[in-house]
């Protein structure tokens, strides 16, 4: 009997002794949608959402915030984060363990690096962070047809452009940079006249990012909208006349609308229609068409 107890005792204080030095390991690990991820201990519904001990302080989250929950800190062990430091600099590694009092421990690769609870401005899963708020920046290349409207003087002919924006802080989806286009005109009055335009200016664009964040193929779309302008040349080739190679300056304007799919490491094709306009002294010239980029994001 007493063998009995002194076998039950050692098994009861190796019990007690492993969740006192596993308990940080079950800490609720919270996932949110923008990426964002929050280490604490549930407390339980609140008429603003659900409740958590994070840090030491009480936090609110909205249950439309929250992506997921886990119930242990090891569900982090495979997940490369950001951890951002309120100095604003960034590690880069996977979670090992947490501890409110002693910090969070990270495994940048060549050793484990622990950082103080106090230090910390936030953890973010870069992946989620991309799909909630879209990429940084957007290069991309593409070309198609158009078609001149209002006009019996030209007909069909292609297209082609190339474009960076690099994403706004603090507005979700909205992006802006610079797009050069370049496009034929097929004059049907003479064939040995030619005209050719070539745009460049500043662009923007808004994209609809709530669809990331589904399952499926939905989560690989992603709706747009974008405007340009800026400055136009208009060259004209006309060996009838003198001299024989002739351009001037002039504005444009474009509105395009269209769909981005996400491919994988970054790449994307986005297919657009388009409707422009070349401003000139009588009327201008005014097109619409379809494009096909390749695009790379980072």
């Amino acid at each position: 009997m007493a063998h009995t107890c002194a076998s039950t005792g050692r098994r009861t204080f190796a019990l007690a002794l492993f969740l006192a030095l596993a308990s940080p390991l079950f800490a609720d690990v919270i996932f949110l949608v923008d990426g964002r991820i929050l280490i604490g201990t549930l407390i339980g519904p609140d008429s603003g959402g659900v409740a958590y001990s994070v840090s030491g302080g009480r936090t609110v989250i909205p249950v439309e915030r929250i992506l997921r929950t886990e119930k242990s800190v090891a569900s982090l062990a495979e997940l490369p984060l950001n951890v951002l430091l309120k100095d604003g600099s960034t590690i880069h590694g996977t979670v090992v363990d947490y501890d409110d009092d002693i910090g969070l421990f990270v495994d940048i690769g060549f050793g484990v690096l622990t950082i103080p609870v106090a230090a910390i401005a936030e953890m973010v899963d870069p992946v989620t962070r991309t799909r909630y708020a879209g990429a940084g920046m957007q290069a991309r290349l593409g070309g198609g047809a158009y078609l001149p409207l209002g006009t019996d003087h030209f007909g069909p002919s292609w297209t082609g452009s190339a474009a960076a924006v690099f994403s706004i802080p603090g507005v979700r989806g909205l992006s802006a940079g610079i797009a050069l286009g370049i496009s034929g005109a097929d004059y049907l009055a003479q064939d040995d006249v030619e005209y050719s335009f070539l745009s460049f200016g500043p662009a923007a664009e808004y994209r609809f990012l709530g669809w990331r964040m589904r399952d499926g193929f939905l989560s690989a779309l992603t709706p747009l909208a974008s405007v340009q302008a800026g400055a136009c040349f208009i060259s004209l080739v006309d060996p009838g006349a003198y001299p024989p190679r002739q351009g001037s300056m002039t504005g444009f304007m474009e509105l395009a609308a269209g769909l981005d799919y996400a491919l994988k490491g970054g790449l994307v094709l986005r297919l657009d229609l388009f409707g422009g306009m070349v401003f000139q002294s009588q009327s201008p010239f005014t097109t619409a068409g379809i494009r096909l980029h390749a695009c790379y994001e980072l």
